[in-house]
């Protein structure tokens, strides 16, 4: 379906719902009928002014929803690739959103990553550092930082710099987001 097929269904569906809204208004006593001829030519051109204010309306919406996708698609992609990877972790350490270099640098899929602990990708020396970083995020505000060993797939450790700050979390709890970056640069 083109996109001028989907805004003509979208108001054929609006105009229908329009009507139907009518029907359960109660009607005005005035008839019509008793209006004069100015009134009448008065009130249809008032009918014609409010329809092409909404017709304008209609266009300004278009536009801005166009706009709209095009900044989500921007910084979708900003997101995605930038150079460092980027997770969302939930109070309780399992990862809820993952950027494409999170997974590169990681040796995963964005989608495996997803669902697991964050503790699955800090090498075992540095599970204590890691730990005391999220805590000190959830007291203070801003940016924590350290750095600290991260292991791939594979076990593979690296010196990984990890930047922390709290966001609201899924149960509302507090979660963080977390920037880090391999020693390795990323390539796509």
């Amino acid at each position: 379906m083109s996109k001028a097929e989907f805004n003509n269904k979208n108001l054929q569906v609006l105009r229908e719902r329009a009507e139907l809204a009518m029907t359960k208004k109660p009607k005005k006593i005035e008839e019509t009928s008793q209006l004069s001829w100015e009134e009448t030519q008065r009130l249809l051109h008032e009918l014609d002014v409010h329809r092409v204010e909404l017709e304008m309306q209609n266009e300004e919406l278009r536009k801005t929803q166009e706009e709209l996708e095009e900044a989500l698609d921007k910084y979708t992609d900003l997101y995605d690739y930038a150079p460092v990877g980027y997770l969302i972790v939930q109070s309780y350490g399992i990862i809820s959103s993952a950027n494409i270099t999170a997974g590169i640098i990681l040796g995963e899929s964005r989608a495996d990553l997803v669902g697991t602990s964050i503790q699955t990708y800090i090498a075992k020396q540095s599970q204590d550092e890691f730990y005391k970083l999220r805590r000190a995020v959830e007291r203070k505000a801003g940016i924590q930082s350290c750095e600290i060993m991260m292991k791939r797939k594979g076990d593979a450790s690296f010196r990984s710099r990890v930047d922390c700050i709290a966001v609201p979390g899924e149960d509302g709890s507090t979660a963080c987001r977390v920037a880090f970056c391999g020693t390795n640069p990323v390539t796509f």
